[in-house]
């Protein structure tokens, strides 16, 4: 995205897309957690493993919106400037539902958070679970503001 330029990125669910913001954003730390440590060794080779965190997390059984859910056993540290939210995998109930509140309460006041896949039906019923939950609704159909 134009003018982006976060110091700090948090993600749930490595991959591709680990690989893209190591590399867009070569200043920026990157911390990723995936319960599936098959998405590591495709990850070893970034430029500058210091920089880039890949930390294998279990899922945890949690209750959201009334519903039971598996998402991240993940504390993220300090406050990020951008998150994306990629997983744990839909098969797995609303978890990204778990995950996007972890990331919400990770970011800094005006960072952004990114569903993604939210073209999915599937993945957009997460916005308004979340909005019902934080009173903060999404700024586009794939993006949350922090704003507490």
């Amino acid at each position: 995205e134009r003018g982006l330029r976060p110091s700090r990125i948090l993600e749930f669910g490595s991959g591709a897309s680990t690989r893209a913001f190591a590399t867009h954003y070569p200043g920026a730390a990157v911390v990723a957690y995936d319960h599936d440590d098959r998405y590591l060794p495709a990850l070893q080779d970034l430029a500058d493993p210091a920089r880039v965190q890949v930390q294998v997390v279990p899922l945890a059984h949690r209750v959201l919106a009334g519903s039971p859910t598996y998402t991240y056993a993940a504390h993220p540290e300090g406050a990020f400037d951008v998150a994306l939210v990629d997983g744990p995998p839909r098969r797995l109930g609303n978890g990204r539902l778990g995950a996007l509140l972890l990331a919400y309460e990770a970011l800094r006041v005006g960072g952004l958070a990114f569903l993604d896949d939210a073209h999915r039906p599937s993945e957009l019923r997460v916005l308004p679970a979340f909005a019902d939950l934080t009173g903060s609704g999404p700024t586009s159909s794939t993006s949350v503001t922090a704003s507490r």
